[in-house]
């Protein structure tokens, strides 16, 4: 008797189809979302991949703890935690969240007030402002440690304070955070840092940069301790004080490297930095004013140069000592100067 046998190919065109949609509907997966409230956003945040979207402004009771993969648009809305609790913890290595387009308000925890990032977690934050968060140690803004990985484009930290170090944003214990495009103004640290602090073998690159009229009682603007690295390429750094770009080696010093940057007269302190190509060190700002703007329905404060500034040194380069540089500022206005 001679049966007809069903190949592997032939059985798949009869069925692939069949089995293709059972793969879908029984295997849990992402999804995009809407959320409206806390308990919509805290639920969204554990399914691994989903991309969600805020519809409105959104009070945080307790942290929003994230371990998985998730896409967050703010659409111009704002995460407020009203002084309850540092908003944003997102920790493990299988964290790679992206976030744009939000303002994150009213955080306090103990490290980062308004996003704590550790344990080998990676985030990517776009078009975001960070203003009026607390930490009671370090990171006022935000605190990036413990291996993680901080992307940080057109975002304004405004307002923050850290109750040790970082009022702005703190990058320590092998971290590294490549900061390009943003403005770091009025924030506060009781220790050092105002604007950032970078210590325990962390790195941190802040390319088209502006710090100004930030305060701590040593490094106003920006401190490197403990065998950490700061590369600023490009970057404004500008207070009515002295030592506001400090290197301190109390225990062990830091690596600064300054490319390009622009500052005061008065403005170095501590570790001459290893690096200083081209500086502008007799910063003018009398022709420089901040604004306020919203950009994707989110406020920022910031800083634009007037054209033909001498603090705009890259005439538009595509790189600079080696480092890639965008061809707009924060605004999306060419840097060409």
């Amino acid at each position: 008797m001679c049966r007809s046998l069903t190949t592997p190919l032939s059985f798949f065109r009869r069925f692939g189809a069949f089995l293709a949609l059972l793969l879908v509907f029984a295997a849990p997966g992402w999804a995009e979302v809407e959320v409206t409230d806390e308990p919509g956003l805290k639920a969204a945040v554990q399914t691994s991949g989903n991309v969600i979207n805020l519809k409105q402004d959104i009070r945080l009771t307790s942290t929003l703890e994230i371990t998985v993969p998730v896409t967050l648009h703010g659409n111009g809305h704002t995460l407020d935690g009203k002084k309850a609790c540092c908003l944003i913890k997102v920790s493990g290595a299988s964290a790679n969240v992206a976030l744009d387009n939000l303002t994150l308000t009213g955080g306090n925890g103990g490290n980062g007030g308004g996003m704590f990032v550790t344990e080998n977690a990676t985030v990517t934050v776009t078009h975001c402002t960070f203003t009026g968060n607390t930490a009671q140690r370090s990171g006022g803004g935000m605190h990036v440690a413990n291996g993680a990985t901080a992307t940080v484009t057109n975002c304004t930290f405004t307002g923050n304070t850290a109750q040790r170090s970082g009022g702005g944003m703190f990058v320590d214990d092998l971290a590294t955070a490549t900061v390009t495009n943003c403005t770091f103004t009025g924030n506060t640290a009781q220790s050092v840092g105002g604007g950032m602090f970078v210590d325990g073998l962390a790195t941190a690159t802040v390319t088209h940069g502006t710090f100004v009229n930030n305060t701590a009682s040593q490094g106003a603007e920006v401190t490197v301790a403990y065998k950490g690295t700061l590369n600023a390429v490009n970057t404004v750094f500008w207070n009515s004080g002295s030592g506001y770009i400090f290197n301190d080696a109390t225990y062990v010093a830091g690596t600064l490297n300054l490319y390009h940057c622009a500052y005061g007269k008065d403005a170095l302190a501590g570790v001459a930095p290893e690096k200083n190509e081209a500086p502008v060190a007799d910063l003018d700002w009398s022709n420089c004013a901040s604004r306020d703007v919203t950009v994707k329905g989110v406020p920022h404060t910031v800083f634009p140069l007037a054209k033909g500034d001498t603090a705009l040194i890259d005439k538009g380069a595509a790189t600079l000592e080696g480092f890639p540089i965008p061809a707009t500022d924060q605004l999306g206005t060419p840097r060409d100067g």
